[in-house]
């Protein structure tokens, strides 16, 4: 990736780590140099990042809210950097709220996330059960194994770089009722100098119900979904279905 960093920067906001969650960073940061920072004084340009966040009981960290608080007032202070977010509570509750409100508020500052961007321990450690029985190892050790791979990951994370990237949209709605359809329109705006886009429109149709006879098996239908047993005008009882029309046609230019 270009202009980023080779050193982890951890960013923990907060008074002292639960002694839990200390040992698992301690852990998963052994043999490697890493900036350890309690608090966000100003942007960051092109860092890896490590978010720890410890919770208390009642699923709170006033450092963690001041955190976010800086990071939906300070737009792009976090630009080019890529995270990665562990968060640890004595509870089973809280950790995955935590989790997706920092990855959103710091991806809105300009912050990438590698994959699987979260580690959580929760409580009893019981989210750690499959991973522990794959490694044959206890739900402790499941939960240092997965702090330590996370980081590697943040460390080895490198964005594709393309000239010119192709994406592909595919939609089954209309142009004059779908937000969702005018919102990708705006979209489309800002990335087609860049990207070359495809669109494509998926529709069905309007669904019919239909006598499922050999004849209609034998039309441009396919049956979606059995409905109801009927008795047709020809008397005999026979099975009916919801039918659609598949087809598949590119949208008119935006």
């Amino acid at each position: 990736m270009i202009g980023i960093s080779e050193e982890l920067t951890v960013i923990r906001p907060g008074g002292a780590l639960s002694p839990r969650c200390a040992g698992v960073l301690e852990a998963a940061l052994a043999g490697r140099q890493a900036e350890v920072l309690s608090r966000l004084e100003g942007p960051l340009t092109g860092q890896r990042l490590l978010f720890v966040i410890s919770l208390d009981e009642g699923g709170v960290n006033r450092g963690f809210y001041d955190l976010l608080a800086h990071l939906r007032t300070h737009p792009n202070c976090l630009d080019r950097c890529v995270g990665s977010v562990l968060v640890d509570a004595p509870g089973d509750l809280y950790t995955k709220a935590a989790g997706r409100d920092l990855v959103l508020a710091a991806n809105l500052a300009g912050c990438a996330f590698v994959g699987r961007p979260l580690v959580e321990g929760t409580g009893d450690l019981r989210n750690f059960t499959v991973q522990a029985r794959n490694a044959g190892c206890s739900l402790e050790a499941a939960y240092h194994l997965a702090a330590a791979d996370l980081v590697e990951r943040v460390l080895a994370f490198s964005r594709p770089r393309l000239e010119r990237p192709k994406l592909l949209a595919l939609h089954a709605s209309s142009r004059a009722t779908s937000n969702t359809l005018a919102l990708w329109g705006l979209v489309r705006t800002r990335l087609e100098e860049r990207c070359d886009i495809t669109e494509i429109c998926l529709r069905n149709g309007t669904l019919e119900d239909c006598v499922c006879t050999t004849e209609s098996r034998e039309s441009a239908f396919t049956a979606v979904s059995w409905s109801r047993r009927s008795t047709p005008p020809s008397g005999r009882r026979t099975r009916w279905c919801c039918c659609a029309p598949i087809t598949t046609t590119l949208c008119p230019p935006t």
